[in-house]
């Protein structure tokens, strides 16, 4: 299954499939992060809540993205594999879940490690690599090239 998601990916670019696909991914990315600003505006924290509510919605709204354009990207899937192939799509879903876990696992260690309440300068270079590195590895692992 693995090595035949790269090579219905790859025939997917020669057909109008492809152009559905990213078109609909282009759109679950921008209403993902839109929905998701709104949303964080609308429930922000003040200082005066107690710590555990404010880490447990500063966490959610850490993944929120993520989470957004993953469920949107689910629902464009369902709604175009009756007329176009969606192998771009299938391979979203998973790189995007990704981003979630690793957003949510990097918020827990700069709370973990703050320091006066940002994050160290190397944590944050490190979560960009570690994502960029785990990223690839789930990219070439899903379409059987690794």
């Amino acid at each position: 299954m693995q090595t035949s998601l790269l090579s219905n990916l790859i025939r997917d670019f020669h057909t109008p499939s492809i152009v559905w696909q990213v078109g609909a991914l282009f759109v679950c990315v921008l209403l993902g992060l839109g929905l998701s600003r709104a949303i964080r505006t609308l429930f922000r924290v003040p200082a005066a809540q107690p710590t555990v509510v404010r880490l447990g919605i500063e966490s959610f709204a850490r993944v929120l993205s993520p989470v957004l354009i993953l469920i949107l990207i689910v629902i464009a899937k369902a709604l175009l594999v009756e007329f176009h192939r969606v192998n771009l799509l299938r391979l979203a879903i998973p790189l995007v879940l990704c981003l979630a876990l690793i957003r949510f696992v990097f918020y827990v260690l700069e709370r973990a490690f703050d320091r006066d309440g940002a994050p160290g300068s190397f944590l944050l270079a490190f979560e960009k690599l570690f994502a960029v590195l785990v990223w690839s590895g789930v990219a070439l692992y899903i379409t059987g090239l690794w």
